[in-house]
């Protein structure tokens, strides 16, 4: 009897577990995540140096908050203290439609305080895709390094279909396809339906919400890989992660209980043995962010405040 009692016990202590679990997940799963300012798919990377598609920012909620221009300066610093004797490595000032579509981006590099290049991108009218063409690009300073300008990449648009959308790099000549119906991500599919080289980049998704970017050769050897994961399959970031040998890395989007985004922490991994994070946290003020700090962390010891970034506004009237 006291056996049975015992058993009936453990049962309902696992029933209870499972229980709690389950309604883990259920809140997870419902929590309302608020829109956020930026795209972190395509801030804060790589993707900031495709000009082609410059869909780094809410469109609704720039137009609802009746954003003219944000202004954001980028700062290293050698203690987390002491801020003022921070170093301006970057500006970048974006310009907004009163519709809330981007309309120009400014650029200022910096070395030792001092400008080195700048250069401004106009754009014309996005299409459904987000693509936009490069309306001109004016190296405005004479002392504008080659090195910087040629890290951003500018395409033209080849053909759009039902299945995929293909561009061209106006420097290389190599292609940026998207797969946009998921029964096509199949190896056999891409290879048919695109027949890509070795230097062509594929997209599964569209260039708005992307799902895995990569490139291919002989035709199953995928290298390049990113990994986007979302939400509830919804549209909301939860991690971006890729590989580069012989590291792992992981960048993972941090909300609050409210659903706001509050920041963002890249883990470094080799060999699935963690070594050190950045974590980026923003600070806000009237709901929008004005600061964010990046402090690198290790598995020994704090390294403190490296970087921070600075966003001002202004509005339409």
């Amino acid at each position: 009897m006291n056996r049975s009692y015992f058993v009936l016990g453990l049962l309902m202590v696992f029933l209870f577990s499972c229980s709690e679990e389950r309604k883990k997940l259920i809140e997870k799963d419902t929590r309302q995540i608020q829109p956020f300012i930026f795209n972190l798919e395509h801030f804060f990377s790589e993707e900031e140096f495709n000009i082609s598609f410059p869909v780094w920012f809410n469109d609704t909620l720039i137009k609802r908050q009746g954003i003219k221009t944000i202004t954001r300066m980028v700062y290293t610093s050698s203690s987390e203290k002491d801020t003022t004797s921070a170093s301006l490595k970057e500006i970048r000032k974006y310009s907004f439609t009163e519709e809330g579509a981007i309309s120009d981006l400014h650029i200022e590099h910096y070395y030792d305080n001092l400008l080195v290049a700048s250069m401004e991108f106009r754009f014309l009218e996005r299409d459904e895709y987000g693509y936009s063409p490069t309306l001109s690009r004016d190296e405005m300073n004479s002392k504008s390094d080659l090195e910087i300008l040629e890290q951003y990449e500018n395409y033209f648009k080849e053909e759009y279909s039902d299945k995929f959308l293909a561009y061209s790099n106006m420097k290389t000549g190599d292609y940026l396809f998207y797969m946009l119906k998921e029964k096509n991500w199949g190896t056999l599919s891409v290879d048919s339906i695109l027949h890509p080289t070795s230097h062509d980049l594929i997209v599964f998704g569209n260039p708005l919400k992307p799902r895995r970017k990569y490139q291919v050769e002989n035709r199953v050897n995928e290298f390049n890989v990113v990994d986007y994961a979302y939400i509830n399959d919804g549209d909301n970031l939860e991690k971006i992660a890729f590989d580069s040998y012989p590291f792992h890395y992981e960048r993972s989007i941090l909300y609050n209980d409210d659903g706001l985004c509050t920041g963002f922490i890249d883990s470094t991994f080799s060999t699935k043995k963690y070594l050190t994070r950045r974590e980026s946290m923003f600070h806000f003020e009237k709901n929008l962010p004005v600061r964010l700090i990046h402090e690198n962390k290790s598995g020994k010891s704090e390294a403190g405040y490296y970087q921070f970034e600075t966003f001002t506004y202004t509005f339409y009237e």
